[in-house]
């Protein structure tokens, strides 16, 4: 016999299911059950061998394909001879129709994007122009995709990072040239009574940024973390590391403990080790989080945002971003309903940081008009619900700790706006800026009335929490009316504009009197004090956009503003700088912009202000480093622009107002080589030497980081 006889046939695929195949019956090959057995009740034993399953998965996904085709081939051809207009609907025919309406009701889920989840629990938002996302209606490929790419592969963008057990990548973001593993930070944790307390100190603070976390569940991981140690993420370590450090700074500001302060450093340096450890790149669950509270112990900290400070803020929008966070969780079925609260309370809190602290810095928002749809959090008390059950919203008159968060988030977008254009090439038009006052209106007008604002005198009985969050709330309306209008501050045209601006910055230095006084030793808020301190910007905007307003009006022909109420403005300013000396204030920005104020207002009721000698040495030190600047790396802080002469003599004239003053400075000037000719020190001098020389109040607009 040949070879081509003797060798052996190849073992047939068996399509059928095996009960079929046993009665020799016509099997449909469906699943679970097909038709026969599912007429004789057999579904339970109804089984397909595996090369059949795999040979009948594919010819079903191909002929899925086809099918796909065949309706796109069908629906160009009917469009090709009917030769319609696409917005006429008449020309279309019925399978026509149908298929179009059901692309449009696709076409939400299309334009979301695709949201990858790891096993881990970590998301990657991919965006809907991507070819990842493209060749989700391509059967063959996509299957190939997924088998050979799983979300878990990111890791493969850091693969040339050296992960070995003795060296580490140095981090940028953080400084660390090395990186404790897991057991050492462990090890130099405090023990766990340190840790209750300081974690204790934050979750019944006042902070609304402990709403990003879900107190039932921390408690709950949390207990598990000191039963298993090792056990838990280092993500989940990083975020009980930041807690702990957010509430070590805020229990050693309050009691002025030095050591508590140290520790809370310590615990801000184990934080980013732990993040580092962890490679938050990696879009871990608990990094964002993680991130928004360290930036929030550094803001704490330096009571200012620092480079470092903007710089991890940009880190945390962008993997915000990357992970999907601005597209709500309801275009993905895979996030549980409990995770999508979660996100919506992050990116509610990613969107506020972005502003306040992108404008702080003069800088646009790093998010701004990106397109977004995350839907507002649930006003619920975490109480409300679990990991399981999330009930639907209660109505936002019913105060809950979220209802303070959602009602400020809406005023932070309406600020966003007023910021972009404000800082804009050019301001928007009256239009523009009328819409944007009638958002800013409608916004405060749809605050809960517990939440508006009611005089300190007449809320002594309401919790200090409640009181805060309405000056808060308040200041913050104030704020935007003062940086929507200050562009009008020298129009005479636009006297509705400029009075409403004044009006505010007015109320905002009365308002920040009234919370100093109260957080003054054996005040109501004496052990708020740290909190009061963040508003110490909104009080520099607030009293320059006075000051500007004092120095203009004595060049109008008819004021503004009633000469009495004039008059009361640089005492009411120096009362207010009087109180943030006593209160305290660590930004060597503020303080600067607060000796500023000072100096001017000094100057306006003509009293002394410093000894002449001392104003001396202080102009003759501020000379010696004329092209140094403490906080900005630049001469920005000295106003030395235009011409040098004058730039001189503003700072020769800094705090300068008496005769005698006025010759020292003269003096001062031979200190260094100056262009020939004379120059007058005047008032003018001084207020340029205050805020510039033509008061560019750009820089001063500041707002209060949360």
């Amino acid at each position: 016999m040949s070879d081509k006889h003797s060798r052996k046939r190849g073992q047939r695929i068996q399509l059928v299911c095996v009960p079929c195949r046993k009665g020799k019956l016509k099997c449909d090959r469906t699943s679970p059950a097909c038709n026969q057995c599912y007429k004789r009740s057999r579904e339970d034993s109804c089984s397909y061998t595996e090369r059949g399953l795999r040979y009948n998965a594919a010819k079903k996904n191909a002929d899925s394909l086809r099918e796909k085709i065949d309706r796109l081939e069908t629906v160009v051809n009917a469009l090709r001879e009917s030769d319609v207009d696409l917005g006429s609907k008449n020309g279309l025919s019925g399978a026509t129709e149908s298929f179009l309406e059901s692309a449009k009701s696709d076409k939400v889920l299309k334009t979301a994007g695709k949201l990858r989840i790891s096993s881990a629990g970590g998301t990657q938002y991919i965006g809907p122009s991507h070819w990842e996302t493209i060749i989700e209606d391509i059967g063959d490929i996509k299957a190939y995709f997924d088998k050979e790419k799983s979300p878990d592969s990111a890791a493969d963008d850091n693969a040339y990072l050296p992960h070995n057990g003795t060296v580490m990548p140095t981090d940028i973001a953080f400084g660390i040239p090395r990186t404790y593993n897991k057991e050492a930070i462990i090890q130099l944790m405090p023990s766990r009574a340190v840790l209750d307390r300081f974690v204790a100190a934050w979750f019944n603070g006042i902070d609304s940024l402990r709403l990003i976390l879900h107190g039932p569940t921390f408690q709950k991981e949390y207990g598990e973390f000191w039963l298993r140690q090792t056990t838990s993420s280092t993500a989940w370590l990083g975020l009980l590391l930041a807690i702990a450090g957010v509430g070590a700074e805020c229990l050693g500001q309050a009691v002025q403990d030095q050591f508590i302060i140290r520790q809370a450093e310590n615990l801000r340096r184990l934080t980013a080790h732990a993040l580092a450890l962890a490679d938050y790149t990696l879009l871990q669950p608990y990094v964002i989080e993680t991130l928004l509270i360290h930036i929030k112990s550094l803001l704490l900290k330096h009571h200012d945002v620092t480079s470092e400070t903007y710089l991890l803020l940009g880190l945390a929008s962008r993997l915000c971003t990357q992970s999907g966070y601005h597209r709500d969780a309801a275009h993905n079925p895979a996030i549980s309903a409990f995770q999508a609260e979660m996100r919506r309370r992050v990116w509610l809190f990613i969107c506020e940081y972005d502003v306040l602290i992108s404008y702080q810095r003069g800088m646009f928002s790093i998010i701004g008009k990106m397109p977004k749809d995350t839907a507002e959090p649930s006003n619920l008390f975490d109480s409300d619900f679990t990991t399981d059950v999330v009930p639907s919203a209660r109505p936002i008159t019913e105060l809950t700790p979220m209802t303070n968060a959602i009602m400020y988030g809406r005023l932070i977008r309406i600020v966003g706006d007023i910021i972009w254009i404000s800082q804009g090439f050019g301001h928007g038009n009256d239009s523009e800026i009328d819409a944007l006052e009638q958002r800013l209106e409608q916004a405060r007008d749809a605050l809960p009335a517990r939440l508006r604002h009611v005089p300190i005198n007449e809320s002594i009985i309401d919790p200090m929490e409640l009181t805060l969050n309405r000056y808060r709330l308040e200041i913050l309306y104030l704020k935007a009316l003062c940086i929507l209008h200050q562009q009008y501050l020298h129009d005479v045209r636009k006297k509705p504009q400029r009075q409403r601006c004044l009006e505010a910055a007015e109320k905002i230095v009365n308002h920040e009197i009234v919370l100093l006084e109260s957080c003054l030793l054996g005040g109501r808020f004496a052990r708020e004090s740290a909190v009061i301190r963040r508003h110490v910007h909104d009080f520099n905007l607030a009293a320059i956009i006075l000051c500007s307003y004092l120095k203009a009006s004595r060049t109008e022909q008819s004021s503004l503003i009633a000469t009495e109420i004039i008059k009361q403005w640089p005492p009411l300013l120096l009362r207010a700088c009087a109180l943030w000396e006593e209160v305290g204030v660590t930004s060597a920005r503020a303080r600067r912009a607060l000796r500023a104020i000072k100096q001017f207002c000094h100057h306006q009721t003509d009293t002394p202000n410093e000894n002449p000698s001392f104003a001396l040495e202080n102009n003759r030190k501020s000379l010696e480093n004329i092209h140094y600047d403490d906080l900005n790396g630049s001469s920005t802080s000295t106003g030395l622009t235009g011409n040098p002469t004058a730039s001189i003599a503003r700072v020769a004239g800094r705090g300068l107002s008496s005769a005698r003053d006025l010759n020292l400075a003269a003096q001062a000037q031979n200190l260094c080589v100056t262009q020939s000719g004379n120059f007058a020190i005047g008032e003018e001098v001084l207020f340029q030497d205050v805020f510039g020389s033509s008061f560019s109040t750009q820089d001063y607009f500041q707002l209060d980081w949360p």
